[in-house]
C-alpha cells in the first residue's frame, strides 16, 4: 500500500516552472481522477451535478499554487488517497453552500447524521459477518445481546484506519465494486481489494472472539 507523499505530488509542489507544474498536475490527475469523480457522484444527485462539483474541486485543488495539497502531512499512517476523499468531499460540500446557501442545522442534528451513518455501515458488516441474523430478536434477553453483538462491531470499524474505513465503506455503504476500488484508490490488484476486505473481516470476527462475544446472535426463537 502506498503510504507517505507520492513522488508526484511531491513534484508538483517542488516544481519551478509553470511547464513542470503542468506535467505534474497531469501526473496526479492520472493517478487519482477516478477517485475525485466517484467522490463528486457520490456527493451529487445527478451526473451534471456531480460534474460541477468535479470541476470545482479541481479548480480549488490548483488554487493558491495548490494550497490545499500543501497541507497534506505525511504522518505515516494516513495515505494520501484516503486524505484526498475528505478534501474532495468537504469541497463538495462548500459548493453546495456558495450555490444553494448553507443549511441551517444543529450541532445536535448533525452529530444525528453523523451517528446514522456509523449505524448504517455496522449493519452492513454485520450483515457480512452472518447474514442470517437480520431479523428482530424476540426477547429481552436476545435484544441485549444482539446489541452487544453490534456494538463490539461498532467499535472494531472505529479502530480501524482511515484507508481500510474507506475501503469497507466504499464497499458496503456504496456498493462500489473490488475494481471500482482499485481504480478509485490506487491498489495494485482487484485481488488486493478482495484479500483486504476478507481480512478485515475475519479481524472483526476474531475481535468478537477474544471478547468473548459469540460470532452469532443467538437464537431469537421465543
Amino acid at each position: 500500500m502506498e503510504h507517505g507523499s507520492p513522488t508526484y505530488l511531491i513534484r508538483l509542489l517542488n516544481a519551478a516552472t509553470p511547464a513542470e507544474k503542468t506535467r505534474a498536475w497531469k501526473k496526479l490527475l492520472e493517478r487519482h481522477s477516478n477517485l475525485l469523480l466517484h467522490t463528486a457522484r457520490h456527493m451529487a444527485e445527478d451526473q451534471d451535478a456531480a460534474m460541477d462539483r468535479y470541476a470545482f474541486i479541481l479548480e480549488q485543488l490548483r488554487a493558491d499554487n495548490y494550497r490545499r495539497l500543501r497541507a497534506y502531512q505525511d504522518d505515516g499512517r494516513t495515505r494520501f488517497t484516503t486524505w484526498l476523499v475528505v478534501v474532495a468531499r468537504r469541497l463538495c460540500v462548500d459548493y453546495s453552500r456558495s450555490k444553494y446557501g448553507r443549511p441551517h442545522r444543529t450541532e445536535a442534528q448533525q452529530a444525528k447524521d453523523s451517528a446514522v451513518v456509523r449505524k448504517r455501515l455496522t449493519e452492513l458488516v454485520a450483515a457480512e459477518i452472518n447474514p442470517g441474523q437480520l431479523m428482530e430478536a424476540a426477547n429481552p434477553e436476545s435484544l441485549y445481546l444482539l446489541a452487544e453483538w453490534r456494538e463490539q462491531i461498532r467499535l472494531a470499524l472505529e479502530s480501524l484506519n482511515p484507508t481500510d474505513r474507506l475501503i469497507l465503506s466504499l464497499r458496503y455503504e456504496e456498493g462500489a465494486s473490488a475494481l471500482e476500488i482499485k481504480r478509485v484508490m490506487g491498489f495494485r490488484s482487484t485481488f488486493f481489494v478482495y484479500r483486504r476486505i476478507r481480512l478485515l473481516i475475519e479481524e472483526i470476527r476474531e475481535r468478537l472472539t477474544r471478547l468473548g462475544v459469540d460470532r452469532e446472535p443467538p437464537d431469537y426463537e421465543s
